[in-house]
């Protein structure tokens, strides 16, 4: 018989799927279709297609070292090369030597393919062309400039600038006299290491006064004041056509921005319990299960606004989003080999996170994405594709 099993990277993904399946199938889950994740498993002896997340298929190679029952395998979001996918995809490699008629699938919408196939000796490639709506893509300098957010120099989220430099920046504001530099700065040189003049000659479409707050800004710290004023702009300016309605997903890089965030919002007389418009949602690996699923509840006359980690940038579909608000930044985990110690960093999203990230608005209609970082910086800054945890 066919035992076919599906791996997630994460919880979420692996019940999510498992539950649509079943759910298309007109089936109760746990029958032909089930799902295995730690602490929770919801297949039976009739159960033919699983879905699990990487951790679990790792520790089955443990008892099981050849998969003898399965005849095939889906290793799906391989791009995103976390030490578990690659660490399984070695094992597999030496897995198909002793059986060669395993079906191995890699799956990916992101995905350097001719890497992953040339590590299995040429593997065929195969294209299926997705069905996404258009998505706007709008970067850090337009949305400053749409909403009007200004960046006063003594808050926490400015970045810090000796007394003399401020002097001289409220003097060259005052005075207006700062004009862009003749020659423009170099293509590499990063926003934040520029002056104020060749800021203002690199983005010599924008106000002065938004090239001020690029000045300012802090471009590692996630300012929930600049979040807010988004979030209002999307919901209550006249100046666009957007929809007014259909979820709003904001990319955030962990627990600690989720709740800074979630707390301001909460605090705020339009997003927050008075107003009774808008539901916030938290979204990270920590909550349960039960607490994860209510992402994809339909709130009548309710608009939900998520706050969620990377965990939402794939094998996630949140049926009714239609914005997405995204910081640029994940946790990433490195490996300091002079001190030997692993630790979790902060660090600017790859190229290829953020077209996963603008994908996420254009499932059932036209969406929007906002970027939190300029489009020089994602033209000429982040990498192309996320550096392999191994």
């Amino acid at each position: 018989h066919v035992e076919i099993i599906v791996t997630q990277p994460r919880r979420i993904a692996a019940v999510g799927v498992a539950e649509r399946i079943s759910d298309e199938r007109n089936e109760k889950i746990g029958g032909v279709v089930g799902y295995q994740i730690r602490l929770e498993n919801k297949i039976s002896s009739s159960t033919r297609l699983t879905f699990c997340t990487t951790g679990i298929l790792l520790r089955r190679l443990y008892s099981d070292p050849l998969l003898d029952s399965v005849t095939h395998l889906i290793i799906d979001e391989v791009h995103e090369r976390s030490e578990e996918s690659d660490f399984l995809l070695l094992i597999l490699k030496e897995v198909l030597k002793k059986r060669p008629k395993l079906k191995l699938i890699l799956m990916s919408a992101t995905l350097n393919s001719r890497l992953f196939s040339e590590y299995f000796g040429g593997a065929p490639v195969l294209t299926i062309q997705g069905r996404t709506f258009p998505v706007e893509q709008i970067f850090l300098e337009d949305i400053i400039e749409r909403c009007g957010f200004v960046l006063e120099p003594d808050t926490q989220y400015a970045k810090k600038i000796s007394k003399k430099d401020e002097e001289q920046l409220m003097q060259e504001l005052e005075y207006s006299d700062v004009r862009a530099n003749d020659t423009p700065p170099s293509r590499l040189a990063r926003d934040e290491n520029l002056k104020l003049s060749e800021l203002i000659s690199r983005y010599i479409h924008c106000s002065k006064t938004t090239c001020k707050t690029l000045f300012l800004m802090d471009p590692l710290k996630i300012n929930p004041e600049l979040i807010e004023s988004v979030l209002t702009y999307i919901v209550d300016s006249n100046d666009h056509e957007w929809p007014h309605e259909g979820t709003i997903l904001v990319f955030l890089p962990g627990l600690a921005e989720i709740q800074s965030v979630f707390d301001n919002l909460m605090d705020s007389k339009m997003f927050g319990p008075r107003s009774g418009e808008f539901v916030l949602i938290p979204l990270h690996s920590t909550l349960s299960s039960d607490e994860q699923a209510l992402v994809f509840k339909k709130m009548p006359g309710r608009r939900k606004i998520i706050l969620s980690t990377n965990i939402a940038e794939t094998s996630v579909t949140i049926d009714d989003c239609v914005f997405v608000i995204d910081a640029g930044q994940q946790k990433e985990k490195h490996f300091d080999s002079n001190r030997n110690m692993e630790s979790l960093e902060t660090v600017w999203i790859s190229r290829a996170n953020a077209s996963q990230r603008k994908g996420r608005a254009g499932r059932v209609m036209p969406g929007i994405c906002i970027h939190l970082f300029t489009k020089h910086r994602h033209d000429n800054n982040l990498l192309a594709q996320p550096i392999p945890e191994i």
